[in-house]
């Protein structure tokens, strides 16, 4: 269990060392839906390499995290998190840093049916 457990329900610095894409950009990082990400395999868990906070004055602001698959380090991959967990994620909590040095920081998609807005909507929980 990793430090990310606690935001279940309920910018981060790049993991120290690790490097991207040889330089440190991450620019050449493809985003991934969580649409795509559940449809293509729905038990499927990613690990997280590191987050960063995107402050957007269109869409509003939200936590991007680079991660891959488990298993599968070389499939590198931004995905950005629900904005219900832009206010959840402190950019400074050095557990929630150490966990993805460490490797530890995972998450799994998931779907559940919003009786609110009447549709089935993804969101993650943190494993």
């Amino acid at each position: 269990m990793s430090n990310f457990t606690k935001l279940n329900h309920n910018g981060i610095k790049i993991a120290d060392g690790y490097n991207f894409t040889g330089n440190g950009n991450i620019t050449g990082i493809a985003f991934k839906k969580s649409k795509d990400l559940f449809s293509a395999n729905p038990e499927q868990t990613y690990q997280i390499w590191a987050m960063y906070p995107v402050t957007n004055p269109k869409f509003g602001n939200q936590i991007v995290a680079i991660c891959s698959p488990d298993g599968d380090p070389e499939q590198l991959f931004r995905f950005g998190f629900p904005r219900s967990f832009t206010d959840e994620i402190d950019p400074d909590d050095d557990g929630l840093i150490s966990d993805c040095n460490a490797g530890t920081a995972r998450f799994k998609i998931y779907q559940y049916h919003s009786k609110r807005f009447d549709k089935d909507i993804l969101t993650v929980q943190f494993i």
